[in-house]
C-alpha cells in the first residue's frame, strides 16, 4: 500500500512538472478539476488572472457556465466564454490510485485557457468586430484548438498508461515492469532528446539546444521509438513523464 501511495505521489509530481512546462510552451493556463470544482490533482499552471478572479466571486457566473459546458456529451469542447476567453475542456478518467479519496469520482476535467498574446497588428479581444473583419478570430481559434488537442491527448495517454499496469493493448512493449529497463537501454544522447521532447520542443528547437542537426534529432527519435515500441512523439512525452 505504501509503495502504491509513493508511486501515485511520484506520478502526480511528474504530471505537475510537465503541466507547468506545457503551460509555458503552449501559452495556456491549465488546470484539472472534478465536476464540483472541489478536488484537484494538480495546481493550476500559468493561471489566467481574469479566470481566477471571476471564479473566486460569490455566485460565480464563470463557474456556473463551466458546469453547464461539462454536462455536454462531447469529451472535448472548445468555446469562447462570455468574457471573450478561448477555453477548451476535455473529460478524463483518472485511475483510482490517483484519486484524492476512495469515494471520489474518477471523472475529472482538463481546462485549457488561451494565454497566447495577440499577434502584432491584430485586433485585441475588446474589439470583436475588428477581429471578425480581418479574420484574426478565426485563425486564433484554429491555432488554439491545435494546441489544446495536443495537451488533451497528452493527458489522456498519461492516464491510460498509468492506469494499465499490464501495458497498452496496442502491441507495444511498454509494460510497467519494463520501463526502467527501457530507459537503461537508451543512450545518454537519446535520454537528452527524450527529456526535451517532454517539454514540447520541436525537432529544430531540440537540435538548437543540443547543437546538432535536425536530421540527427529525427534519427534519435526514430531509435527511441524502435526501442520503446511506441509510434509517435506524444507517446514518447508520456513515457518520459513516467521515467525521467
Amino acid at each position: 500500500m505504501a509503495d502504491q501511495e509513493h508511486n501515485a505521489l511520484r506520478f502526480l509530481a511528474k504530471l505537475q512538472q510537465v503541466q507547468d512546462q506545457y503551460s509555458g510552451f503552449f501559452s495556456a493556463s491549465i488546470r484539472l478539476f472534478d465536476s464540483k470544482a472541489e478536488e484537484r490533482l494538480t495546481i493550476e499552471s500559468n493561471g489566467s488572472p481574469m479566470c481566477m478572479s471571476k471564479r473566486c466571486e460569490s455566485n460565480s457566473f464563470c463557474q456556473s457556465y463551466c458546469e453547464r459546458v461539462i454536462k455536454a456529451p462531447e469529451p472535448f469542447q472548445v468555446y469562447t466564454c462570455p468574457y471573450g476567453q478561448l477555453i477548451a475542456i476535455g473529460r478524463l478518467t483518472v485511475p483510482t490510485q490517483y484519486l484524492p479519496s476512495s469515494d471520489a469520482s474518477p471523472t475529472y476535467y482538463l481546462q485549457i485557457v488561451d494565454r497566447k498574446p495577440a499577434r502584432e497588428g491584430a485586433s485585441d479581444s475588446t474589439d470583436p468586430l475588428g477581429s471578425l473583419m480581418n479574420g484574426t478570430d478565426h485563425q486564433r481559434r484554429l491555432d488554439f484548438v491545435e494546441r489544446a488537442k495536443v495537451i488533451y491527448s497528452a493527458y489522456s495517454l498519461a492516464f491510460d498508461f498509468a492506469g494499465n499496469e499490464s501495458g497498452p493493448e496496442s502491441g507495444n512493449r511498454v509494460y510497467q515492469e519494463q520501463r526502467a529497463e527501457i530507459l537503461e537501454g537508451l543512450t545518454k544522447r537519446e535520454r537528452e532528446v527524450l527529456r526535451l521532447v517532454c517539454t514540447g520542443l520541436s525537432n529544430q528547437q531540440i537540435a538548437d539546444q543540443l547543437v546538432i542537426t535536425e536530421h540527427t534529432v529525427k534519427l534519435h527519435i526514430g531509435n527511441i521509438l524502435k526501442k520503446t515500441g511506441l509510434t509517435n512523439r506524444t507517446q514518447l512525452a508520456i513515457l518520459g513523464l513516467e521515467l525521467l
